[in-house]
């Protein structure tokens, strides 16, 4: 009795398993999951979990129980018996702990990470930290060295200074001993209103009490007041004679600070910074109620500040998500290996049925074997592919076989084998054009994939061959494109039938070996031509080339020299061939050139300059490249290229010594022009003294006398005028400061400041569009601003007021015009290039004074900023002028 029904417990008992397992699998999973708070999906490429890993392997392990048990009852062939059983489970068991375990060394990778990236911030902050206490620190410390309090001009330049040159410092204060501010450089208005709210805190208050008594600087916690993010106060004492309990302060923009630090690279992680409690920085902003997951936190702080805690989290959806898919695709891949190892075990049977078809298979094997052995003793082509088709043709007597290959031109189709068609269908076919509708093989090669035409007689493609196709009885037939390994097409292998064609498996798997057999056979023959071609090529260059080249193996020794390289070392090719290299160098070159070589044994490419002595003992300057020599992805030597620049170091050596002789000129040249320009301007001085004084006394001179005081007055002006624009013009490349963002729109505004009585002597009407901001001079980009200005003012039609016109063009290849338009007299554009040269001038200078040098000026001011000056006009119509630069402006903000 219990031998009867022994099968029966035995399934029973499966069954009862691998529904507990499901069931203790499930439960466990979605608990798992409903305290993540997250998607499956999220928790599957989130750090591992051993409770995940457990509950799916039980899950998992009770489905594949569950699914095997099921099968046993299937047909014959595919029960599953109790090997095939333990196959299974120890499969799913071995994929579950696979992919926990990758799970969690991508978890240790990501804690690495995350320590790598909060050791650089910690560093980095405590870093900046300490430069901007320093800062401070040092601002205050050279005040007390002078011992008094800079001037207000001073202070405004080094304090300006300050806030240009750090961006996250928001203001400069001098706080009195009621914590008044006494002086104050703020960077926008808002920084000055915090600056308030936080001296009406008490707490801060007394803080700022207790460092007084001190002398270090300090910073005070982060405060978010007036909603202008996170904010903290650097102070520092400031002991001058006679003035006590003064403070030097800063304001300091946390969340700015810490951006800049981070730089927007945070990898796969979200940084946030907390003091204390306080959230500082955020470098995402993450979700409101999204949960992030902590990886990692560190501590940052100095004697002087408070306590930084840097954490990190993962970003959602991120954090390595790439080789956690690979820890699901080993699981997902060990299931199935596991599910395919136990089907393979009870489809033995499927052997059987096999072993009918291998006395075919192996004919056809050793048909495809002399195939291959025509390809690999470089038999012809045509004998290859025709070989080809026959042991097609011979699987099955009803297909006829061809092989039809891409021309030079790449644009038609050339016979390459059909033993079986006739001959005047291949001579048709011979040249076949490859585009759409011509016949099978023509439309495959264009379309680059299989075509099957079972109806040659009715099917369009094959308009205008019907004919040719009945009179070789072909009434079917299936093309398919032949590919190289790179993708190009190498031809067509066709089969045809003179009946309708049945595409089958075994079909398909004779076409598919036949159409390798053909693409390895054609690329072969291509490959090999080009190798061929490719030695001749290099033999001719390395030949022919007019440069010396040297050949090394990888200890240095000469393998081959070209005859350039011969006939400068003098020294034939046999002579030189397995000596060292160094034996030619001097001792020191030799030293300083042989750890190079090793390099470019690892693969690296460099190049030098090298004295050696040739046989006849000439000193040779050469400029050398050493490649290497790579033969089948392996480094076998080292290539060496040299030039000879005897000449071209001759002719540096020569440049540098003018260069220095004009460097000392140009020094001479400037100091010659200060001494001049001031020795110049004294003598004017006492001239334009006399005549004043000479002006008190009209008395004692006529009218005549009168002129000529007037004229001699005149003249010193209009001199003194002239000097002082030819300093300017020659003080554009010796006093240039270095380039800084400019608001175009607020150095406009300086500029109509510093001719507001021009402008409204004249009445002149101003017209003015956004302008962006640049990178440049401060100062000559002022001046510019202020020429084409006055300029433009200047140039007006008598009895008309000035109007002019300023604003920015754009171009489309990235260029842009500062551009000042007026409508004053004009000038002929033949006179174009004439006006921008020092002195040169179109007008009277009683109707227009000046010295003609104005645009001048400004030319130089725009090709020292990378752009041009042009202008157009026409006489009585006005003129626009043109500061093109080549770049697109800075972005406003």
């Amino acid at each position: 009795m219990s031998t009867d029904h022994r099968p029966l417990i035995y399934q029973a008992f499966l069954y009862t398993l691998a529904l507990a397992l499901l069931a203790v699998g499930g439960v466990s999973l979605l608990d798992v999951l409903l305290d993540h708070g997250s998607s499956p999906h999220y928790l599957l490429l989130s750090p591992g979990s051993p409770p995940l890993a457990l509950s799916l392997g039980i899950t998992l392990l009770g489905a594949a129980l569950l699914s095997l048990l099921a099968l046993r009852k299937g047909p014959h062939n595919l029960r599953l018996d109790r090997r095939t059983l333990l196959a299974g489970v120890c499969g799913v068991l071995l994929s579950t702990a696979s992919w926990s375990l990758l799970s969690q060394q991508s978890s240790d990778a990501l804690a690495a990470q995350s320590q790598l990236l909060l050791a650089r911030l910690q560093s980095a902050s405590r870093e900046m930290l300490s430069a901007r206490l320093a800062l401070i620190q040092r601002m205050a410390e050279r005040w007390q060295a002078i011992g008094s309090m800079p001037s207000d001009a001073l202070w405004q330049q080094e304090a300006g200074s300050y806030l240009r040159d750090f961006p996250n410092l928001g203001l400069i204060a001098v706080l009195d001993e009621r914590l008044l501010p006494q002086r104050n450089q703020v960077r926008a208005p808002k920084a000055q209103r915090w600056l308030e709210s936080f001296l009406a805190d008490p707490e801060q208050r007394d803080w700022l009490q207790q460092v007084r008594t001190g002398r270090q600087a300090h910073m005070s916690a982060s405060l978010n007041l007036l909603g202008n993010g996170p904010m903290a106060l650097i102070a520092v004492p400031l002991h001058l004679p006679g003035q006590s309990g003064q403070l030097l302060v800063a304001s300091l923009d946390v969340g700015d600070t810490m951006g800049n630090l981070l730089g927007g690279n945070s990898g796969e992680f979200i940084i946030r910074v907390h003091e204390g409690s306080q959230l500082i920085y955020d470098s995402a902003g993450a979700a409101p109620g999204h949960v992030l997951i902590p990886v990692g936190s560190g501590l940052t702080r100095l004697a002087q500040t408070p306590e930084w805690t840097i954490g990190t989290y993962l970003k959602p959806g991120r954090g390595q998500a790439g080789s956690r898919l690979l820890a699901l695709l080993v699981l997902f891949c060990g299931l199935a290996l596991s599910f395919f190892l136990m089907f393979t075990q009870r489809l033995a049977w499927g052997a059987q049925q096999q072993a009918l078809h291998l006395r075919e298979r192996q004919r056809f094997d050793e048909a495809q074997s002399r195939v291959l052995d025509m390809i690999s003793t470089l038999q012809p082509l045509p004998q290859i592919l025709e070989a080809i088709c026959r042991l097609i043709e011979q699987s099955d007597p009803r297909l006829r076989c061809s092989i039809l290959l891409v021309d030079s031109s790449g644009q038609r189709l050339t016979l390459g084998a059909a033993p079986s068609l006739d001959e005047h269908y291949n001579q048709a076919v011979d040249g076949l054009p490859i585009r759409e509708g011509t016949g099978s093989c023509g439309t495959a090669a264009f379309r680059r994939q299989p075509v099957l035409v079972n109806d040659i007689a009715h099917d369009p493609l094959w308009q205008g061959f019907h004919e040719l196709a009945a009179s070789s009885n072909l009434h079917a037939c299936w093309s398919t494109p032949l590919f190289a390994a790179s993708g190009g097409l190498l031809g067509t292998f066709a089969i045809y039938q003179q009946q309708p064609m049945v595409v089958d498996s075994v079909l398909e798997d004779l076409v598919t070996t036949a159409s390798h057999l053909a693409a390895i056979a054609i690329e072969q023959k291509t490959t090999r031509q080009r190798l061929l071609e490719s030695e001749q090529r290099f033999r001719s260059l390395f030949a022919c080339n007019p440069d010396p080249v040297f050949a090394f193996d990888l200890r240095g020794r000469f393998e081959r020299v070209n005859p350039v390289a011969s006939q400068l070392l003098g020294y034939r090719e046999d002579e030189l061939r397995g000596a060292h290299f160094t034996q030619y160098l001097e001792p020191t070159e030799a030293q300083r050139i042989q750890p190079l070589l090793l390099k470019v044994a690892r693969g690296e490419t460099h190049s030098f300059e090298l004295q050696c002595r040739n046989r006849a003992g000439e000193l040779l300057e050469l400029d050398v490249t050493q490649l290497p020599i790579v033969i089948d992805h392996a480094i076998v030597g080292v290539f060496c290229i040299a030039k000879d620049i005897r000449q071209r170091k001759t002719a540096e050596r020569t440049l540098q010594s003018a260069l220095a002789e004009l460097e000392r000129s140009n020094r001479e040249l400037q100091a010659f022009a200060f001494v001049a320009s001031h020795d110049l301007q004294e003598p004017l001085r006492k001239i334009q003294s006399f005549a004043a004084r000479l002006q008190t006394r009209p008395a004692g001179l006529d009218e005549q006398g009168r002129d000529y005081l007037q004229r001699m007055i005149s003249a010193a002006e209009r001199m003194q005028a002239l000097i002082h624009d030819l300093l300017a013009y020659s003080r554009v490349a010796t006093r240039a400061q270095s380039f800084v963002r400019l608001e175009l729109e607020r150095l406009l505004d300086e500029v109509m400041q510093d001719l507001e009585h021009v402008i409204e002597g004249s009445g002149a009407r101003i017209e003015r569009a956004p302008l962006p901001a640049i990178a440049g001079d401060p100062s000559q980009m002022r001046q510019l601003l202020q020429n084409l200005l006055s300029n433009a003012i200047k140039f007006h039609k008598p009895g008309e007021l000035p109007q002019v016109r300023i604003y920015a063009e754009y171009q489309p290849t990235g260029e842009w015009s500062l551009c000042v338009s007026d409508q004053g007299v004009g000038f002929d554009e033949q006179y174009l290039e004439r006006i921008f040269h020092p002195f040169q001038r179109l007008h009277s200078r009683q109707a227009y004074p000046g010295t003609g040098i104005g645009l001048a000026i400004v030319s130089r001011i725009a090709e020292r900023h990378g752009g041009r000056l042009s202008a157009s006009s026409r006489p009585g119509q006005g003129a626009t002028f043109r500061v093109t630069f080549p770049t697109p402006p800075m972005p406003t903000g």
